[in-house]
């Protein structure tokens, strides 16, 4: 084989295993993603925050009138590892998710019900499976 054949096989394989790594370690992420823009785009809003909520949300920087989605779907704990060291997401019905100190307590093995105001990086938690935040 020549030298260029070479070259071209090790820049195959070089992009295969950059597509391998994406696959492993951000593909994951990604999709948690766009179903959080899915879930403001095409969800139904159940409700607004209530005054209470919406005190509770000023410090994420949610604006006050803010509506609020039903998630409904399994929870699951997504773990990579990066230079920085492990990471984890949270998603539930495959949306990214941020508990309230202590929430986690209330989700069940299988399905889960949640009310969540969706943020720029994932869904908070208002209550879950009845259990208020």
């Amino acid at each position: 084989m020549s030298s260029t054949t070479w070259w071209v096989l090790a820049a195959v394989a070089i992009y295969m295993l950059g597509v391998a790594v994406y696959s492993v370690y951000f593909w994951p992420a990604s999709r948690a993603q766009r179903a959080l823009s899915r879930l403001s785009r095409e969800g139904a809003p159940l409700r607004r925050l209530t005054p209470s909520e919406a005190r509770w949300m000023q410090v994420f920087a949610v604006p006050a009138d803010s509506p609020v989605y039903s998630l409904h779907g399994p929870y699951v704990l997504l773990t990579w590892g990066s230079m920085s060291g492990p990471q984890q997401l949270h998603t539930l019905a495959g949306v990214p998710v941020k508990f309230a100190s202590g929430q986690e307590q209330a989700l069940r093995a299988g399905d889960n019900n949640a009310e969540v105001v969706v943020g720029s990086q994932h869904a908070w938690v208002l209550r879950l499976n009845g259990t208020a935040a």
